[in-house]
């Protein structure tokens, strides 16, 4: 277990580090919705860099402090990163309930700050491609709206095992 305050710091810390690195994620988000939209496809080369520079950046320099794990979940997103490369990012052209379930989804993690809500100040502010668990919510939408194969459903090992980490660890 971790307290709030101790998790709270970590995360002040990193985003003060981050800064002005926060204006250049939004606007890779932007795109990324524009690309959802526009072309029906979802920009898994850019979801890659968020997941591989979760786990060389943050990772190493902020969590793998606090708990043993994160030497594990830093190897885990490095090679999440690299697999997701291989991703087939065709949406389907019908759109199924699933497709706009992972549609919703993906626009919360890109764009609502839940930490903001949670009692965090607007420094502890965390999203898609710079918050970790933002970017496997995230992760998770875009995986949902151009699902396919049910090999694919590995895909949703790493960011689902995260998650569960952080609901014990917290």
């Amino acid at each position: 277990m971790v307290s709030s305050d101790v998790s709270q710091d970590m995360y002040l810390r990193y985003n003060e580090s981050f800064w002005p690195g926060h204006l250049l994620v939004v606007c890779l988000n932007f795109f990324i919705v524009f690309s959802i939209c526009r072309y029906k496809k979802v920009l898994w080369p850019l979801v890659s860099l968020f997941w591989v520079f979760q786990g060389l950046y943050f990772f190493p320099l902020y969590f793998n402090e606090l708990n043993i794990a994160g030497k594990y979940f830093q190897v885990i997103f490095i090679l999440q990163g690299l697999l997701l490369l291989i991703k087939n990012g065709e949406i389907p052209k019908e759109w199924s309930f699933a497709t706009k379930a992972g549609l919703i989804i993906v626009l919360f993690s890109l764009f609502v700050p839940f930490s903001y809500f949670l009692d965090s100040t607007k420094n502890e502010i965390l999203l898609f491609g710079w918050g970790v668990t933002q970017t496997a919510i995230g992760t998770i939408g875009l995986l949902t709206l151009c699902f396919r194969t049910r090999l694919e459903l590995l895909f949703f090992i790493p960011p689902i095992l995260w998650l569960a980490f952080v609901m014990l660890l917290y």
